[in-house]
């Protein structure tokens, strides 16, 4: 195996784990909170599909790299649906689970500032994912070589902007979560 194989298949192995571990936290949320919103539900059943499309294409992708690849060289350095389910897919759904927080996070505090903060991050985060998604895909059309320090850069804004931005304004609780039970036995 080449030097890039090696964090590939580490890579393809965590993903079908996390997949598992996510699938056990779907069956336990619903069978835990059958009566929650039907949004809710559709939110929850939305990122689990979006979950299982990014399992099959990073499946595809490791038959690609260690099947039918198998011996040549240059084969884990192509990219081949990356740019779908890393720039495209992951900037959606988080930001459909970062705007769920918002609401959440802007109900909890009786402000819309917080929220509207979390919002704008997540925006920029989603757009930030379809211009990268475009520019490695037209950098695969065009058989130009990717810049992978901007690319890095790139992918690491997306998952850790609006991520930091949520347990920023969740630093300081409202009082009323931690108060005393009104009626203590």
């Amino acid at each position: 195996m080449s030097s890039p194989s090696g964090p590939l298949l580490i890579g393809f192995l965590l993903n079908s784990c996390f997949f598992g571990v996510l699938t056990v936290q779907i069956y336990i949320y619903f069978s835990s909170f059958p009566k929650d919103r039907i949004r809710t539900k559709f939110l929850v059943g939305g990122v689990y599909l979006a979950e299982i499309t990014q399992t099959i294409l990073t499946v595809y992708d490791a038959y690609v790299v260690f099947v039918t690849g198998c011996g040549d060289v240059a084969v884990p350095t192509r990219v081949r649906t990356i740019w779908i389910y890393s720039f495209v897919l992951a900037p959606i759904v988080a930001f459909a689970v970062q705007v769920f927080y918002a609401h959440r996070i802007s109900t909890l505090y009786q402000s819309r500032k917080l929220g509207l903060v979390v919002v704008i991050l997540s925006v920029t985060q989603l757009v930030t994912g379809q211009i990268c998604a475009a520019f490695v895909k037209l950098t695969i059309e065009l058989k130009t070589g990717l810049d992978e320090e901007l690319l890095v850069f790139a992918r690491v804004y997306i998952s850790a902007e609006p991520s930091v931005a949520i347990p920023i304004d969740m630093r300081n609780p409202p009082r009323y979560l931690f108060a005393p039970p009104l009626c203590a036995m």
